[in-house]
């Protein structure tokens, strides 16, 4: 049961890593969406 659970641990942690990722990822792009839109208005 304690290896289990552990694995259980192990399984939920790669998710959470895995939605931090993916959520930090959507932040850069959107970053850097902005920052082309910014570059395209100034010219």
């Amino acid at each position: 049961f304690e290896i289990a659970r552990s694995v259980m641990d192990i399984e939920s942690l790669y998710i959470t890593i895995a939605w931090v990722g993916i959520g930090l990822g959507f932040v850069g792009l959107v970053l850097v969406v902005a920052d082309m839109i910014r570059v395209i208005r100034n010219e």
